[in-house]
């Protein structure tokens, strides 16, 4: 009888605890990544998170300009000195290269400026007007749920 007991409470101690791991592990639903752009360089280079994720993104850069994700079609203003913030869900897996747009002229943006913390939709079209660079600083890999 003893060992039926003992048998019974170590089974239920291994539900128990078995299922408490599932609720404790943290799910990957809502992320933040602290980012640093530091001599147009991004640091860390390669984020990678889970698919249907919301990702927040805390980037303290060394320069004004802006980050574009591509595949995600999003373009980030990014001002110099602060903490800027942006938030993605990320819904599409795979590997995104992450460029950085920057002017010719050091840190003058007024040409390309929509504000510290938005974001829009880029296009690739011609720039003939424009004394911009753009210079691939990291990806964004999310891999399946």
């Amino acid at each position: 009888m003893k060992n039926i007991l003992i048998t019974t409470l170590i089974i239920m101690l291994t539900l128990l605890s078995a299922c408490s791991n599932k609720t404790e592990s943290p799910t990957e639903e809502n992320l933040v990544r602290d980012l640093e752009l530091k001599n147009m360089k991004l640091i860390p280079e390669i984020i990678n998170v889970v698919e249907k994720s919301n990702l927040t993104l805390n980037i303290y850069s060394d320069t004004n300009g802006s980050l574009h994700f591509h595949g995600y079609n999003i373009e980030f203003e990014i001002s110099k000195d602060i903490i800027n913030s942006l938030d993605i869900t990320v819904n599409a897996t795979g590997s995104f290269p992450i460029a950085l747009h920057y002017s010719e002229e050091s840190d003058d943006h007024t040409n390309h400026n929509h504000g510290a913390n938005s974001k829009h939709a880029h296009n690739h079209g011609s720039h003939e007007d424009d004394d911009h660079g753009e210079s691939i600083i990291g990806k964004l890999i999310v891999n399946p749920k």
